[in-house]
């Protein structure tokens, strides 16, 4: 049994210690001093059992977690940058090369975090600020489609009245009325 124990408590600081560059040292650390108190005075092998069971989950959801968060400071980063940069003629590939990813895995990545499309996200922030624009004053359609991104006033007009049903200058004129 004590041989059993100390094979165990081997097996789980192993595991913490493959996970350290994910988990905080802090983390790590406790769970490996918590580790050494529970395990060598489990009296039965179901409470052996049930403690080996029971830190291989807290491992796992301690490295999920931290997964979930580095997700969330990519995605977060990613859209920064569209904030700062939905006036340029962005792409998908090289926004994916920006951020060291493919273009298939940041396209899958980014609508599995924001529930959009990168061309979805994009398009909708760019009708934002196009709208905001509108809102402002008399600038003429063509300048706003240049600020916010479309090369193609016509272009912009087409999506700007399929995003919100009426037209630019429409769209102005109900915003002021």
């Amino acid at each position: 049994p004590l041989h059993l124990k100390e094979s165990i408590l081997y097996v789980l600081i192993n595991q913490v210690k493959a996970s350290e560059a994910v988990l905080r040292n802090a983390e790590a650390s406790n769970l490996i001093a918590e580790m050494e108190f529970k395990i060598p005075v489990c009296a039965t092998l179901d409470e052996v059992k049930d403690q080996a069971i029971h830190y291989l989950h807290r491992i796992i959801d301690a490295v999920e977690s931290r997964k979930n968060n580095k997700n969330q400071r990519i995605i977060e980063m990613c859209i920064a940058y569209l904030e700062e940069h939905y006036m340029e003629d962005l792409s998908l590939e090289a926004t994916a090369r920006k951020f060291f990813f493919s273009p298939a895995y940041f396209s899958s990545f980014f609508k599995a975090h924001t529930s959009r499309t990168f061309t979805e996200y994009l398009l909708g922030l760019r009708m934002a600020k196009a709208k905001a624009l509108l809102h402002e004053g008399e600038r003429k359609v063509s300048d706003i489609a240049l600020k916010v991104g479309f090369r193609d006033a016509g272009y912009f007009t087409r999506m700007f009245k399929r995003e919100t049903g009426h037209s630019p200058e429409e769209f102005r004129k109900n915003v002021v009325l």
